[in-house]
């Protein structure tokens, strides 16, 4: 078979495709753990905020967004950087942790013999 001809796969090795694989897992779930926080969000805040401050759940609802968000953010910057100085596998565990674990594996994945 030619270089013309290979399929563009036929030059990953095993273990990359591995690392596609766990680094997909870890995506979806921290797509799932997003999903669930939406679910539960109303009912927290409904829990939380009582019946009299019912008007402000929307308000609410936007500050638990910006801030899971923001802690997902910080939580890839910080555990990528890390990872960067220190012990990578290490950095991997805490940042699947906190919701910025696909960044850390795709990383691992890019470095890795």
């Amino acid at each position: 078979m030619n270089a013309a001809s290979a399929k563009w796969h036929s030059s990953v090795t095993r273990y990359q495709w591995l690392v596609l694989v766990v680094a997909s897992l870890g995506w979806a779930f921290d797509a799932f753990e997003g999903q669930l926080y939406t679910v539960t969000r109303d009912d927290l805040l409904q829990e939380l905020l009582g019946p009299s401050r019912q008007g402000e759940l929307g308000r609410w609802k936007d500050y638990f967004n910006g801030i899971f968000l923001l802690g997902s953010t910080l939580g890839g910057w910080i555990f990528a950087s890390l990872a960067d100085k220190q012990h990578r596998t290490l950095m991997q565990i805490g940042g699947d942790e906190d919701s910025g674990g696909c960044e850390g594996d795709i990383m691992a994945a890019h470095t890795s013999p």
